[in-house]
């Protein structure tokens, strides 16, 4: 008897916690519309803005310290640049 209290009591419970875990999915999934603007920005706002962060990235591989860090630098531009390069 004690038993089948205590696994009616769990069951109880996992439906309460999948019913709330369902809404807030739901919930946060309707947040964002299909036409939503993830940027606040124009195409050539977003482009400037990225072609600021690739000229950072310039000025920290010239004055590297180390070939080690210039080389990640180097590497996060590229990436970048292949960023900048889609939008």
């Amino acid at each position: 008897m004690r038993r089948q209290f205590i696994i009616a009591i769990v069951a109880a419970v996992l439906v309460v916690v999948g019913f709330v875990v369902s809404r807030t999915l739901r919930s946060g999934g309707d947040a964002l519309e299909p036409d939503a603007v993830q940027w606040p920005f124009d195409r050539d706002e977003l482009g400037q803005l990225m072609d600021g962060v690739i000229d950072s990235q310039d000025q920290i591989i010239a004055e590297a310290p180390d070939p080690a860090s210039g080389s990640r630098a180097r590497a996060f531009r590229d990436y970048y640049e292949r960023r900048r390069a889609a939008v």
